[in-house]
C-alpha cells in the first residue's frame, strides 16, 4: 500500500509540475464526499466519508483529462465494529456541457479492512455527473465499482467539488 501511495504521489507531482508552464490549461480541485455503500456491502458497511484531490488538464474547450488521489473510510455494521479504509487512484475524462459535467474514470482502489483481513484492491470504474453551482463549486454524484477477487465493492459518492 505504501508503494501505491508513493507512485500516486509521484504521478500527481510530476504531472502538476510538468504542466505548470501551461497554467491556464491545468486546474486543481478538492472534494470531500459522503460515501454510501450499495449492494451486498451495504449490509456490512455503513455510510462513510472521503476526500479526493484532482489535477485536470484541458484537452479542448469542453474536454479535460484528470488524475486524482484520495482517502476514505466506511464504518462497519458488524458487532465487533471496525472500519474499512480505501485509497482511490483514478484517471478520468470529463465533458462539460453548459453547467453539466459528465465524466468517466478508471483506476485502482486499495481497500484495508480490519487487522484480521489483509489489504486488497482492484480495477475500478467510476461514471459521474456534476452540476456547476458557480465557477468555483460543482455538485457531483458518482457511482464507484471495484472488482476485488471476483467480488464487486460498490458505493455512491455525493460531493461538493471546490476548484482552485
Amino acid at each position: 500500500m505504501k508503494n501505491l501511495l508513493t507512485i500516486a504521489f509521484l504521478f500527481l507531482l510530476l504531472t502538476s509540475s510538468g504542466l505548470m508552464a501551461q497554467e491556464k490549461q491545468i486546474k486543481f480541485s478538492a472534494s470531500p464526499s459522503l460515501v454510501l455503500p450499495t449492494g451486498v456491502f451495504s449490509e456490512i458497511l455503513s455510510a462513510g466519508g472521503s476526500v479526493e484531490f484532482k489535477g485536470a488538464y484541458s484537452l479542448a474547450e469542453n474536454v479535460s483529462l484528470s488524475g486524482s488521489l484520495g482517502y476514505g473510510f466506511m464504518s462497519s455494521n458488524l458487532k465487533d465494529g471496525g472500519s474499512t479504509t480505501f485509497v482511490p487512484v483514478m484517471a478520468d475524462l470529463s465533458y462539460q456541457l453548459d453547467k453539466l459535467n459528465f465524466g468517466f474514470g478508471v483506476g485502482y482502489i486499495s481497500y484495508s479492512f480490519d487487522e484480521s483481513v489483509k489489504s486488497t484492491g482492484g480495477f475500478t470504474i467510476r461514471p459521474q455527473v456534476g452540476f456547476d453551482v458557480s465557477d468555483k463549486i460543482q455538485l457531483n454524484l458518482n457511482y464507484t465499482t471495484t472488482s476485488v477477487e471476483g467480488i464487486n465493492i460498490n458505493y455512491i459518492g455525493i460531493s461538493p467539488v471546490f476548484r482552485f
